[in-house]
């Protein structure tokens, strides 16, 4: 079981995928909070602007960037980390300019294609908010990869 002090936001606007989030991220105990888009989102942040810790959000929404949207939820709940979710590849995205590379070089910011596993996502869930475990992309990019192949 997680540390049920962490909060999670879900920002995604795929009701379905939404739900099985919400449900996988409630399975393990966490506090899960859902967003269809940025303007709730950002009311959510300004809510709990400091129990917020991580954000698991669509980089496209129906009416904005998830990328966008992150932004201004950051401006609330700036120690929160983000795991972006797309169904395109992360390349694909730094490639469309859709996701900017600079954006996730701090160690604040993670990538996870979708599908997955419930496993890998309470995986990554759980590494990300271990800030000691995972500092850049490219150390859970290795753990995704290793994972997809089955190494875990």
């Amino acid at each position: 079981m997680c540390d049920q002090a962490h909060t999670i936001l879900v920002l995604e606007d795929d009701r379905a995928i939404s739900t099985l989030l919400c449900l996988i991220l409630r399975r393990k105990g966490y506090t899960v909070l859902t967003a269809s888009n940025g303007s709730d989102a950002a009311q959510l942040g300004q809510l709990h602007r400091k129990k917020l810790d991580l954000v698991l959000a669509d980089v496209v929404l129906r009416n904005e960037s998830g990328i966008s949207a992150v932004a201004r939820l950051r401006e609330s709940s700036p120690e929160a980390r983000v795991i972006f979710l797309s169904g395109f590849t992360l390349e694909r995205l730094f490639q469309d300019g859709l996701l900017d590379p600079a954006l996730m070089s701090d160690g604040s910011a993670f990538f996870l294609q979708k599908p997955f596993l419930p496993e890998l996502l309470i995986r990554a869930v759980e590494s990300v908010l271990d800030r000691q475990r995972v500092t850049k992309m490219e150390d859970w990019r290795s753990e995704e990869v290793a994972y997809a192949r089955g190494a875990y």
